[in-house]
């Protein structure tokens, strides 16, 4: 019975190595984690029918081929018997793969037909079978697809390595399969990149575009090793990072709950390497994991269609990993019975339930913060007013007016493409507006005495022309700025290039140097070109009054 299976990519892998091939980029990933589904036999997941008819109470199931009278009668004795109704599920397995990894394709059909080119091409000079290699075609959170080629054999086959010693001869013989097919069909047959196996791709199939993919990648060159990635991540050491967060930290503590970690970087894999939830509880020797979001996973306008399915796709990935995932609304921080709802879940969650009833006996903890949060809020008013901020119908963008944002906010506007709104419009005099600018608070005082501490700053995004010696935003997945709070600083920028042996270069370290002495530089060295984002540059400091 041939099935179809999904999964996704987990960020922890034992090391590898990264090529150049063609114009692209491949790494070459050993003990890659993932989490593989069945999700049905092809020819009925085709048709729209998922999973398998099982109960799971005993563990009982049928073949999903059954007919309905045996299906029917399967039902009714696991609901006399066992209470509860069978359903049709999918069964996943979590494993450590061998695998190629390609990025960035344009398309899953992309995908599917380098990952099939590349099969067969393997089955002609190796003499293996093409199902010795299984493909995973991923969606990514930049609307971008990533090719997964692994092997599935426990410890790895070393196929994917006689791939790379022997790339010249795999290529022309996937060339030779998809330019010269037997049966001369006009996209794909089984003479050439269908199978019985491939059968739900087959729509996706064109040995026409596989063969203009294989052109493009004539040579492999190895560029660099790739260190192992370990699944636990490194303990959050951040802050809030805005007003809200503050107001929850301050709940979270009178409520009587204990410290959680702030900003805690969570690898996932897919459909982003990691997610970072504003509080978390994690108790690594037990089985104690608490993700808190507020305002949603994705940081972005809540009600966008996109960032709505991004943020249910990065919660599935974490309930299947055993996260209970708490999100709250910003609105919500005002709404006694709303913010109840939520700790009684977390007191639960943290297996504290006489918290729970002392959190509906006394209601203080509310009433306390909330006196708190309405004074910084007419602070916040005070500030706002200072900044003379008009909403978007006032404001004439970008000609008098820029957007005002939080460092997180341009972070991910700018940086990621999220869809975040902005703060209102500030009123900027004295220079030349364009789209791209925006103004942000910068907090900390790395940067004294050019950008003083709690100042606001023009920013322009992206940068032009080359970025040494600029003072930019800077985001990184590995940086934790105690300054911000988050993966994002405002240092001023300096790399240092090696060739990368195809003729170009890449960075070898990247270096972000602040003014005041007081502070120490920080030193990243990215695996890859798009590891270090830079995100804007800085302007100047913003003119008021």
């Amino acid at each position: 019975m041939r099935v179809l299976l999904l999964g996704y990519r987990k960020a922890a892998h034992r090391g590898g190595e990264a090529y150049r091939i063609g114009m692209r980029d491949l790494q070459h990933l050993r003990g890659q984690e993932m989490r593989l589904v069945n999700v049905g036999p092809t020819d009925r997941v085709r048709d729209g029918q998922l999973g398998y008819p099982l109960c799971t109470v005993c563990g009982a199931t049928r073949s999903p081929y059954a007919s309905g009278a045996e299906l029917t009668r399967f039902t009714e004795i696991h609901r006399e018997r066992c209470g509860r109704e069978p359903g049709w599920l999918g069964v996943s397995a979590d494993t450590q793969v061998d695998t190629f990894l390609f990025q960035g394709l344009s398309s899953r059909a992309e995908g599917v037909n380098l990952g099939e080119g590349v099969r067969q091409g393997a089955a002609r000079v190796l003499e293996m079978d093409p199902e010795d290699l299984h493909i995973l075609v991923l969606p990514t959170a930049e609307e971008r697809w990533d090719l997964l080629i692994f092997d599935p054999m426990p410890g790895g086959s070393g196929l994917l390595s006689q791939i790379l010693e022997r790339w010249q001869e795999v290529r022309t013989a996937a060339l030779q399969v998809v330019a010269e097919c037997k049966g001369q069909c006009e996209r794909s047959c089984y003479e050439c990149l269908r199978s019985y196996r491939n059968v739900y791709y087959h729509g996706l199939l064109d040995r026409h575009a596989a063969k203009e993919i294989l052109e493009e990648l004539p040579t492999v060159q190895w560029e660099r090793d790739i260190p192992p990635l370990v699944a636990s991540a490194v303990v959050g050491a951040g802050g809030p990072t805005n007003t809200g967060e503050a107001e929850l930290a301050a709940l979270l503590t009178r409520a009587g709950f204990p410290s959680p970690l702030q900003q805690h970087r969570i690898p996932i894999g897919h459909p982003a390497p990691t997610t970072t939830p504003d509080f978390a509880y994690l108790d690594p020797d037990g089985d104690l994991k608490v993700a808190i979001y507020l305002d949603g996973l994705s940081k972005g306008i809540h009600g966008n269609e996109k960032q709505a399915q991004r943020d249910a796709m990065i919660r599935a990935v974490l309930e299947a990993d055993g996260w209970q995932v708490l999100e709250i609304a910003r609105s919500e921080l005002t709404d006694q019975q709303a913010m109840l709802l939520h700790f009684k879940r977390l007191a639960h969650a943290l297996k504290q339930r006489e918290r729970a009833k002392a959190l509906v006996e006394d209601p203080s903890w509310f009433a306390a913060i909330r006196e708190a949060a309405q004074a910084a809020q007419a602070v916040a008013r005070e500030v706002k007013a200072a900044l003379r901020l008009v909403s978007r119908e006032l404001a004439r963008p970008f000609e008098i007016h820029l957007p005002l944002y939080s460092l997180r906010a341009a972070a991910g506007k700018f940086g990621e493409g999220q869809e975040v709104e902005e703060e209102g419009w500030v009123e900027v005099s004295g220079m030349r507006l364009r789209e791209g600018m925006f103004v942000a608070q910068v907090v900390g005082k790395s940067m004294e005495p050019r950008i003083p501490d709690g100042s606001h700053s023009i920013f322009r995004a992206p940068v032009q022309g080359s970025r040494q010696g600029k003072i930019v935003l800077v985001q990184h997945h590995g940086l934790q700025d105690p300054e911000t709070g988050g993966k994002y600083t405002i240092k001023r920028y300096q790399s240092e290039k090696v060739p990368d042996g195809a003729g170009g270069w890449r960075h070898a370290r990247v270096t972000l140097i602040p003014i005041n002495p007081d502070f120490e530089p920080i030193e990243l060295i990215p695996e890859s070109e798009d590891e270090v984002l830079v995100v804007a540059e800085w302007v100047g400091v913003l003119k008021q009054g």
